[in-house]
């Protein structure tokens, strides 16, 4: 099981995840998912002191400078996958740190129960290079499609690649490294992403049947 790295090094990035302890669901509903992804965006900003409980924060007062970029992103049942790049030191673990505190704090005072929620730390993952910054970014964007949990990809708001499609959209995302990466152009990211659905799928569909 790939660990957090001791260290993140700035201008790098990372596939970063966690799942429920037990794989139980860490979100029961979209109450919870937008909670997340308000702590997420709150410990993103660099400097920010108060705890977020203490705020009337929303997505749209999030300032720079950033902790971290997010990439891409996507909220499962029992688990949540990130694309990030550290931009300031020990962005990502403080920034992180501080958000998944934050949402255990919120979910377990909703719900009346103490104790963990997530299987111990998130766990990291470096990318090394720019075709694997695509493909990490693509297959966060597809796993709720994958999962069956949206008929197109996309089409849900707990999957980043939504952002590109919303009016207006959320912009929890950085969207230019991505979309750099296609010389601008929306449509051949959108290409990317879809030619490669079906098949994801189909690879899911047929997972019981090998061995891992």
């Amino acid at each position: 099981m790939p660990r957090r790295p001791h260290s993140f090094e700035i201008g790098r990035f990372y596939h970063v995840f966690n799942r429920g302890v037990e794989k139980r669901d860490i979100y029961l509903d979209d109450v919870d998912r937008y909670q997340f992804l308000l702590c997420l965006a709150y410990y993103q900003q660099l400097g920010k002191r108060q705890r977020f409980a203490n705020t009337d924060f929303e997505l749209t007062d999030r300032e720079t400078p950033y902790r971290f970029a997010i990439h891409a992103y996507c909220l499962m049942d029992n688990h949540f996958h990130l694309l990030l790049e550290e931009l300031a030191d020990d962005g990502i673990r403080q920034g992180l740190r501080h958000a998944l505190d934050s949402y255990v704090t919120y979910f377990n005072k909703k719900r009346g129960r103490v104790g963990s929620l997530f299987q111990g730390r998130f766990k990291s993952v470096p990318v090394e290079t720019d075709e694997q910054f695509v493909h990490v970014a693509r297959y966060i964007f597809l796993n709720r499609f994958v999962a069956s949990m949206e008929a197109q990809v996309g089409s849900s708001p707990w999957n980043g690649y939504s952002e590109y499609s919303e009016k207006p959209p959320r912009l929890i995302g950085q969207h230019d490294k991505l979309l750099a990466y296609f010389g601008g152009d929306q449509n051949r990211l959108h290409t990317f992403i879809v030619d490669h659905a079906g098949y994801a799928r189909s690879l899911e569909g047929i997972k019981h049947l090998v061995l891992e």
